[in-house]
């Protein structure tokens, strides 16, 4: 589904951007909450949410510069 689909408000990018390193932190604290402790399927999906984690705030960062060199 796109943001064109039904939705009369386009997506606001910047808010986007803001909320992802949250979204991820909070989908990798489920991770280590519900799964099996140890398990290396486990371990291996909580790392890869922490470098999607750090990933969203290296993105959030360089638009951030992005947008203040560009006012």
């Amino acid at each position: 589904m796109s943001a064109s689909d039904g939705d009369s408000a386009p997506i606001d990018r910047g808010a986007t951007l803001a909320a992802l390193p949250g979204l991820l932190s909070l989908a990798r604290q489920v991770v280590v909450a519900t799964l099996e402790p140890g398990d290396p399927e486990t371990e291996a999906l909580r790392e890869m949410l922490e470098e999607c984690v750090v990933g969203a705030h290296r993105i959030c960062l360089r638009e951030q510069i992005r947008m203040g060199q560009s006012e």
